[in-house]
């Protein structure tokens, strides 16, 4: 019954998807395409190990706490809320919010302290170092900066 559901709100949401008793989707979309805040605000997402690995199964329980954990702190960074989830031992289902609100109040400051918290500036030590405006300035002005992002 719960993947019905699933196949449901992923067929209502595209709008044109027809779907056959086994879930059948003869129409894709690009992800970009399919979410869009204005439309929906809620997203339920799973995502599955693959060659049906377990990633939490018998003597790897500690993975859902480090799973737990991650999904809080992206919480705490994103206008993304997890407004439900459940870690399994092969697979996770996560209920996301788009919050586009909370992203509009964010100040220049509060972007880059999120995307600094998110990826952290790191000493020759390979620690975390603390955002600052010097650390933006200087990745600002640093070649080998833009060149790995312009190589992506």
């Amino acid at each position: 019954m719960h993947c019905n559901f699933v196949i449901t709100l992923w067929a209502v949401r595209i709008g044109t998807c027809f779907q056959s008793f086994i879930g059948y989707c003869a129409m894709t979309m690009a992800r970009g395409e399919l979410v869009d805040s204005t439309v929906m605000s809620y997203y339920h997402c799973i995502s599955r190990c693959v060659r049906r690995a377990f990633l939490c199964g018998e003597g790897c329980e500690h993975r859902k706490q480090w799973i737990e954990d991650r999904l809080r702190e992206l919480d705490s960074i994103f206008a993304v809320e997890v407004a439900a989830y459940a870690i399994l031992d092969n697979h996770m289902h996560v209920v996301l919010k788009l919050n586009d609100v909370v992203a509009a109040d964010w100040s220049d400051e509060d972007v880059v302290r999120r995307w600094g918290s998110l990826f952290p500036p790191r000493g020759k030590d390979r620690q975390p170092l603390e955002v600052s405006e010097d650390w933006v300035t200087a990745q600002l002005k640093d070649a080998k900066w833009w060149g790995k992002l312009a190589s992506v």
